[in-house]
């Protein structure tokens, strides 16, 4: 049986973690954002080089898009195991009435709200830079995001 005032406590520590960190916040916005602004100049030329065939361009952002998604979302559940190794706060997790499922059902929502953070962060970079709108794609976004 799942507590959720436990898992609840969890995920609330790692969202105080990373709002009192601001290397934190700029890894969740900074490297996106290059990432995005790269791709969006990508694309940005290949509207512009070969007109017709824009669709490819759209293609590229929005995979860049997904890949980032998919990329933070890797990212986000494994750094948070990392960090308690790291900041040696394993074993003290582990003499708290904690469950193993609870601890990871809280690394798994951690990343969750940074991953839907920073996919609003650069889903609304995009639209406002490059003018692309990412739900313009309809439900066919989620074929980007199979491995």
């Amino acid at each position: 049986m799942i507590d959720l005032f436990r898992v609840k406590g969890m995920v609330l520590r790692h969202y105080y973690v990373h709002k009192q960190s601001p290397a934190r916040l700029v890894n969740m916005i900074g490297w996106p954002a290059v990432n995005m602004l790269l791709w969006g100049f990508m694309n940005s030329y290949l509207a512009k080089t070969y007109g017709g065939e824009a669709y490819i361009a759209g293609t590229l952002i929005a995979g860049a898009v997904c890949w980032d998604v998919y990329m933070r979302a890797c990212w986000g559940t494994t750094t948070a195991v990392y960090e308690e190794f790291w900041f040696r706060t394993l074993g003290q997790i582990h003499s708290t009435p904690l469950r193993p499922a609870e601890l990871i059902l809280s690394y798994l929502l951690s990343s969750l709200y940074k991953l839907a953070f920073t996919f609003t962060i650069i889903t609304i970079m995009v639209m406002l830079l490059f003018g692309f709108n990412f739900f313009s794609i309809g439900w066919d976004f989620i074929l980007y995001l199979l491995p």
